[in-house]
């Protein structure tokens, strides 16, 4: 699909133009004209279209000056080059932009506009790639565990009853769950925690204490409390 814009940029038969036969065949995406003298393949700019149009050489022009691309390419094409005081300004604008929270009635056309899509694995493996390393802020951790109320548990665990599992679904849950309960994943899992920096925190503040018990629990201590003995409490 091409824009209708083309019969504007173009003064002869669009058909020369490059990517033509491309553009016109391809019913799943749109494709746009894009100017040659404007920004080349490698990001690098030429003449911005404010220059180009104050020269004359925006509209009607040859076909040999122009491409079609499609409308991801296009964008990916314009964004190589933007300045960086430009990408400045556009971050803090957006940074102090207030939240717009959607209505209800928004939130239930989006979910019935992407009921039953599903993604492809390219889409999810560049998904699972960008994710990959990402840390969440102390802000970000602090707002999703508040999110999580005992209402939102309850509706959830009430969602979730019942529903039936696919083969390959109970299949990945058993293989996932033999994994956990071998040797090599308890001994790894061990290893990572105990390389940790919150496990290593842990161990200095408890350095320097003892176990103490009573005859009835065991407590860790610097200092012997009252009514307790050094020593810990044989398990039964």
């Amino acid at each position: 699909m091409i824009s209708n814009y083309v019969y504007m940029y173009c003064c002869e038969d669009i058909s020369l133009i490059e990517n033509y036969d491309k553009a016109i065949s391809d019913n799943t995406q749109s494709w746009r004209c894009h100017h040659r003298l404007e920004i080349q393949d490698d990001g690098k700019i030429i003449y911005t279209a404010k220059q180009l149009q104050d020269m004359g050489l925006y509209y009607n022009r040859p076909a040999s000056e122009l491409i079609f691309l499609t409308l991801s390419e296009h964008n990916s094409l314009h964004a190589k080059y933007v300045p960086i005081d430009r990408r400045i300004r556009v971050s803090n604008k957006l940074k102090e932009r207030q939240p717009h929270p959607q209505s209800e009635e928004t939130r239930k056309k989006l979910s019935e506009l992407n009921k039953g899509k599903k993604l492809s694995k390219e889409c999810k493996l560049k998904i699972s790639n960008k994710l990959k390393g990402r840390k969440y802020s102390k802000e970000e951790l602090e707002h999703h565990k508040a999110s999580w109320t005992d209402e939102k548990r309850k509706e959830v665990s009430i969602r979730f009853k019942g529903k039936p599992k696919s083969e390959e679904v109970r299949k990945l849950m058993s293989e996932s769950s033999i994994k956990r309960s071998t040797d090599v994943y308890k001994l790894n899992m061990s290893i990572s925690v105990k390389n940790s920096e919150k496990y290593k925190q842990a161990m200095a503040k408890r350095k320097g204490e003892k176990c103490w018990n009573n005859g009835v629990i065991t407590v860790r201590s610097k200092e012997q409390p009252e009514g307790f003995i050094p020593g810990r409490l044989k398990k039964n």
